[in-house]
């Protein structure tokens, strides 16, 4: 309980999904035994009417259909008329996937999920060396300029 309400202010516990009946844009299952890839291959990456992730070690979220950080990042370049090609993005882990291919410059932290760096455009330093920092400091010391060759290629 006390880890779920560090980042959400209410929360209900149930012990079927199938019984919730009110919305809900998001369902996040937690495990504190840190074997969240683990219970998504065994069990819910069978969930195919639902868009479901892996968030992190300890994190699954269960989503409808075609929600994705990817496909959000497209809805605000349609909003905010900017093609993928003036695009970055910068995530660690499975739900980021979609977000990281999306965008032109997808940048997995170098202590991301392995897996991914085959999908993935670029890397970035460890958030622990604050990467996303280095990665922008460097963009804008280019004036804006996403020169391919100065970053490490993440496959």
């Amino acid at each position: 309980d006390a880890v779920m309400k560090q980042f959400y202010t209410r929360v209900t516990y149930v012990d079927r999904l199938e019984t919730v009946t009110s919305p809900a844009d998001k369902f996040t299952l937690y495990f504190p035994w840190h074997d969240s890839r683990q219970a998504f291959d065994a069990v819910y990456h069978r969930l195919d009417s639902f868009s479901v992730t892996v968030a992190g070690e300890c994190w699954i979220d269960i989503m409808n259909t075609g929600v994705t950080k990817g496909a959000a990042l497209e809805v605000l370049g349609r909003v905010w008329d900017l093609p993928p090609e003036c695009m970055m993005a910068f995530g660690d882990t499975y739900n980021d996937a979609e977000m990281l291919t999306t965008a032109k410059y997808g940048f997995l932290m170098e202590n991301g999920s392995e897996p991914l760096r085959a999908q993935v455009p670029f890397l970035a330093p460890s958030h622990r060396e604050y990467g996303v920092m280095q990665v922008l400091k460097q963009v804008l010391r280019q004036n804006g300029e996403v020169s391919p060759e100065d970053f490490v290629k993440a496959h």
